[in-house]
């Protein structure tokens, strides 16, 4: 049985929304930007809760704590390359907000995948 268009893409956003938080992640933000006025941490939540599901939907049979310790990494890095960027700042409490969102959706996964909508998602 092959996956309809839509089920197609919602597995394949994984990239294009990874290639968007990337790009946010390492371009100046400008001070009358209306991300400055939504919590910094909680846009890093988010962002990688949302990561952690398209990541899960996109690879289902890969369990799910790799693709914690994997989105884990990629947050750390981030904060790594903002370190050197004059214009942006790296901070320990950014990672941290990523990963409270990877521990979030890695503890609700199981329960995630047992729903109906889930289950035919990741067909």
């Amino acid at each position: 049985m092959t996956a309809s268009p839509f089920l197609l893409l919602i597995r394949w956003s994984f990239y294009p929304v990874l290639l968007m938080v990337s790009t946010l992640s390492f371009l100046p933000v400008p001070e009358d930007s209306i991300v400055n006025d939504i919590s910094d941490k909680l846009q890093h939540f988010a962002a990688f809760l949302v990561l952690a599901m398209l990541l899960d939907l996109m690879h289902p049979r890969l369990y799910h704590w790799y693709q914690v310790l994997y989105l884990a990494a990629y947050g750390l890095a981030i904060e790594c390359v903002q370190y050197f960027l004059p214009y942006r700042d790296a901070s320990l409490g950014d990672w941290i907000a990523d990963v409270a969102a990877l521990l979030v959706y890695g503890f609700t996964a199981p329960w995630l995948r047992s729903l109906p909508l889930w289950r035919d998602v990741q067909r």
